[in-house]
C-alpha cells in the first residue's frame, strides 16, 4: 500500500510536497477534518485538503457526495473494492466524478485482454432522460468491443442467444458483427434501454423487431434528421 501511495502521489499535477493522500473506507473517514470546497475556489494552503483519495471499500450516494466535497478539484479516487464495485462506481459518477478505467484480477488466467472501459457518451447514445440525467440506469454496461472479442470465434452468420440481455450490449456486438440474435430481458425497463442502444449502434440495413415498445425516437427539436427516418 505504501508504493501504492507513493505512486499516487506522482500522479498529483502540479507536484504538491507533503500531499495529503486518504487511505481507507469511506465509512471510516472522517469528513470533518476536512475543508469542504465549493466550485473551484482557491484552497487556503492552512486548511486540510486531500489531493486523492484511495477507497478500500465502495462509498454510498451520501459517502460519494461527501468524497466529492472533501477532495481537491483535479484530484483522483482508486477504488479498490470487495468485489465487483459497480454500485460505487455509480455512485462516485452520479456525483460529477469521471470513470477513466476499470481493472479486473482474475485468478487462474493465462489471458489478458484490455479494453477501456465503457464511455458515458457510449451507453447513453439512442437513449434519452426527462431532465439531462442518466439515461442509461442499467448498472454494469459491459463496452461494446469486449463483447466482439468475446465473439471473435463465432462462425459467420450464426444465431445468438442472450436470455439476460441487460443494458443490449452483446445484441449490439452480434448485430455489427453480422450474427443474427436473440435476446431476453425480463425487467422492462432494462429491454427498452436494450432497443434503444441496438438501434443506435446497429448497422444501416439491419432489422430489429421488439417487444420493447420503444421504436424509433421522436425528433427533437435541434436534432439532426437523418433520411433513413423518413421512410
Amino acid at each position: 500500500m505504501e508504493e501504492m501511495i507513493e505512486y499516487f502521489k506522482t500522479m498529483i499535477t502540479p507536484p504538491v510536497e507533503d500531499a495529503c493522500v486518504i487511505v481507507g473506507k469511506p465509512s471510516e473517514i472522517d469528513y470533518e477534518k476536512y475543508r469542504t470546497i465549493e466550485g473551484a475556489s482557491i484552497v487556503p494552503l492552512y486548511d486540510p485538503v486531500a489531493h486523492g483519495i484511495i477507497l478500500l471499500d465502495e462509498p454510498t450516494e451520501e459517502e460519494a457526495q461527501k468524497l466529492m466535497a472533501i477532495l481537491k478539484p483535479g484530484g483522483h479516487i482508486v477504488l479498490i473494492p470487495k468485489d465487483i464495485g459497480y454500485k460505487g462506481v455509480i455512485a462516485l459518477e452520479d456525483q460529477g466524478f469521471e470513470v477513466r478505467d476499470a481493472i479486473f484480477v482474475g485468478e487462474n488466467s493465462d489471458d489478458f485482454y484490455y479494453t477501456s472501459k465503457a464511455s458515458r457518451s457510449e451507453r447513453e447514445a439512442g437513449l434519452r432522460s426527462e431532465d439531462d440525467s442518466r439515461a442509461n440506469v442499467h448498472p454494469t454496461v459491459k463496452p461494446i468491443d469486449i463483447m466482439e472479442w468475446c465473439a471473435r470465434d463465432i462462425a459467420p452468420n450464426s444465431k445468438v442467444v442472450d436470455p439476460f440481455l441487460g443494458s443490449g450490449t452483446t445484441g449490439i456486438a452480434m448485430s455489427r458483427l453480422g450474427h443474427d440474435f436473440v435476446g431476453i430481458e425480463l425487467n422492462p425497463e432494462y429491454a427498452k434501454i436494450c432497443e434503444g442502444r441496438i438501434r443506435h449502434w446497429m448497422p444501416i440495413g439491419s432489422e430489429i423487431v421488439s417487444e420493447a415498445e420503444v421504436g424509433k425516437a421522436e425528433a427533437q427539436e435541434g436534432d439532426t434528421i437523418s433520411i433513413f427516418d423518413l421512410f
